[in-house]
Parts: structure tokens; C-alpha cells; sequence
């Protein structure tokens, strides 16, 4: 179905044309979020109900007084984010000539041009080495909602990456216990934008990728998310505190950065290492890490698959080390309670400095395997 609303200066958000008959209750507050007239054009990727919608967004007028805001947006059970090129070109048809009878009621040609991990290092060099705290956090199963600035399109598809990052790759499935590698476990909801008006849903979802523009939503008061991802940031509610990335995030990053051209001032590497460095929390261990990994991860990768599959692909590659390792060390424990030493953190990839990284690891236990763990006295600093 094809929807379009207005933004109204009287009137507020309304649907003015559909396709086809239905009840879109509501489905105008989606397609023109908050802020948005601050931008002459971007991209919305939603979820309502139980459909998908993508929207584009265009203003006609170059007044306050003339000025009026429209979003076009196909509404369907899968995301059409390959209609964006499409529904660009009927807004804009519709924006010259002002008249509903030009949309068309049909789906257009798909452009493959349009898809959301082409957004992934862009993702990299927004966030720099936070990335690897919103993919932990994503692992974790915790409710992760994302603010960027630049445009709504560029936090949606920020999304989707992130819940691709987090998805649990297929081959190792089969090493969870049982009943957790059904897809409702496997792989991560991405919801993407959302508004106040979806909070009483925000607070009954378990866990999900979103994203957002109504700053209310980062209140902890608000129960409508458990961490906030920002460029500059990445906050736990559940907490209060920032999370910053460790020696060993900023290490990694620096490859992942290196290998897919990603700016590094840009993405706050310098500042991570420094700041990891002034705090003595340098673990030279992972020195023969940076090795293997640029040699035998990031490269054919490279060489296989495009830029933005790559970098899903390489996150998903840490998933599958981690996996494998925890499984083992599980399999390893006797009884209810997983034994953890130091050096099974660094063969984790965690850090054993930190202990952001061993609540991590807590929690991802409980969520995968319903099991507890113990952590070494080598473990226990601060």
C-alpha cells in the first residue's frame, strides 16, 4: 500500500492519500517524525503494526508561510527499502504539481542502489570504536535506540546494520542451547524509528534496534530503552554511566578502520587510545591479535564481498569467536556456574581491565545459556 501524509501548521500530521482502503491510524506520525522540517529531503524506515514501511520526505514551498511537508511511503510485511528511488520520484512529481492524482498506486522498479548496509561505514565512521559497545549491548539482547543527528535515514539505516551485526550467524546456532536458536532469539529486532507515540510499546518489548528523534525517549524515567547511542556517546539507562570503549575495542577498531579506509579522526580512535593509554589499561597481550585478524579476516573479506557486507560480515565473525570460545568454556564447567579466567576473557576478545566487559559477559550468559558466571580473582579490577 502507498500512503501519503502532510504536515499541517493548523492541522497537524494527517493522511491525505492512500492506494488503497485500511485503517492507518496513527501510521502519520511515523512517516513525519519530529524535527523533520528542519530538512528539505531524508528517508524514514518504520515499523507499524505488523507491517514495514519506508517513507521519503519532501517540502514544497520556500516559505514559512508557503512551506508544507509531505512523505510518501510504501507500507508492507517486508521493508521496501529498495522503492526509495521510486517513491523519490513520485514525491517530487507530486511536489510540482500539487495533485494526489499523479501518485501512482503501484510498486516501481527495485534499486538495488538503496540498500541500507551500503550505510555500514558510514555507521563505523560516525561511531568510531563505540561501535563494538552498541554491538555488545546488540549481543546482550538489551533495548538499544539510536540519535543521529545528520538525518533520519542515515539512524535507520544505522539500525538495520547494527541488528545485521548482532544477528547469530547460522553455523553457530547449533552450539546455543536448544531452545535458544529459534529467530526469535537469533536474530535482533530492528524496529527502526520510532516516536513518543510508540512508548507504552517501547516499554513491554524484551529487546530491539530503534531509532529516534524525540529526545524525551533517552529519559530513564521513560522505560523505553536501555542504551542510547549516540556519535559522541553511548549511555546505559540501566546504569547511568557512559560506555567507553576498551583498549581492546579501540585496538580492533584501528584494524577494522584501517582495512575499510575509515578516517580516524573522524571516529575518535586517537582519543579512545589515548585516553586507554593514560589510564595504564594498554594490554600488550592482544598485540599478536591485530595479526591474525588483518591477515586472515579483514582481507578476504575485502577481496569477497563489498564494503558494507564486509563490515557485517567481520562483526559477525567476532560473534562467531565469541560463541565458540563461551560454548566451550561452558561445556568445560561443571555445574550451574561458568568459571572465568583472564585469559579466558582475552580469548573472549573482552578485556580484562574492564569491568563493563564482564557485566557483558554476565549478561550474555544469562541470555544465551541461563547461566551465571564467575570471574577469577585475576578478573576483579576495577
Amino acid at each position: 500500500m502507498l500512503v501519503l501524509a502532510e504536515f499541517d501548521a493548523n492541522k497537524g500530521n494527517q493522511v491525505v492519500w492512500q492506494s488503497e482502503a485500511g485503517n492507518l491510524n496513527g501510521i502519520e506520525f511515523k512517516m513525519l517524525p519530529s524535527g523533520l522540517h528542519t530538512r528539505t529531503e531524508d528517508t524514514i524506515y518504520f515499523k507499524y503494526c505488523d507491517q514495514m514501511g519506508c517513507a521519503v520526505y519532501g517540502m514544497r514551498g520556500n516559505t514559512r508561510e508557503t512551506a508544507k511537508f509531505y512523505s510518501l511511503a510504501v507500507v508492507s510485511g517486508s521493508l521496501e527499502w529498495n522503492q526509495e528511488t521510486f517513491l523519490r520520484d513520485a514525491l517530487e512529481k507530486f511536489l510540482s504539481i500539487g495533485d494526489t492524482d499523479v501518485l501512482p498506486k503501484q510498486l516501481g522498479a527495485p534499486d538495488p542502489r538503496c540498500h541500507p548496509v551500503l550505510g555500514a561505514d558510514l555507521f563505523l565512521g560516525r561511531f568510531g570504536p563505540r561501535v563494538f559497545e552498541l554491538w555488545k549491548a546488540g549481543l546482550a539482547r538489551m533495548r538499544i535506540l539510536l540519535f543521529v543527528n545528520s538525518s533520519v535515514h542515515d539512524a535507520s539505516r544505522f539500525a538495520y546494520v547494527l541488528s545485521r551485526m548482532t544477528t547469530i550467524p547460522s553455523d553457530v546456532r547449533h552450539l546455543l542451547p536448544e531452545h535458544r536458536q529459534a529467530l526469535q532469539y537469533t536474530d535482533p529486532e530492528a524496529i527502526y524509528n520510532v516516536t513518543l507515540h510508540d512508548l507504552a510499546d517501547l516499554q513491554q518489548l524484551e529487546s530491539f534496534v530503534a531509532c529516534s528523534t524525540d529526545e524525551l525517549l533517552t529519559h530513564s524515567a521513560q522505560n523505553a530503552a536501555d542504551i542510547i547511542g549516540r556519535p559522541d556517546s553511548v549511555k546505559s539507562l540501566l546504569s547511568g554511566n557512559n560506555l567507553e570503549p576498551t583498549w581492546t575495542d579501540s585496538h580492533r577498531f584501528s584494524v577494522i578502520a584501517k582495512a575499510f579506509d575509515v578516517p580516524a579522526e573522524s571516529s575518535g580512535i586517537m582519543t579512545a587510545a589515548a585516553n586507554a593509554a593514560a589510564n595504564g589499561l594498554i594490554w600488550w597481550a592482544s598485540a599478536g591479535e591485530s595479526a591474525s585478524l588483518d591477515a586472515q579476516e579483514v582481507q578476504p573479506l575485502l577481496e569477497a564481498s563489498p564494503e558494507g557486507v564486509a563490515v557485517v560480515g567481520q562483526f559477525q565473525n567476532y560473534t562467531r569467536g565469541l560463541i565458540h570460545t563461551f560454548s566451550r568454556l561452558a561445556e568445560d564447567s561443571d555445574g550451574g556456574v561458568i568459571r572465568i579466567t583472564a585469559a579466558d576473557l582475552a580469548a573472549l576478545g573482552l578485556d580484562i581491565f574492564c569491568r563493563q566487559d564482564r557485566e557483558f559477559l554476565q549478561r550474555f550468559s544469562l541470555v544465551w545459556f541461563d547461566r551465571p558466571v564467575w570471574f577469577t580473582s585475576w578478573c576483579c579490577c576495577v
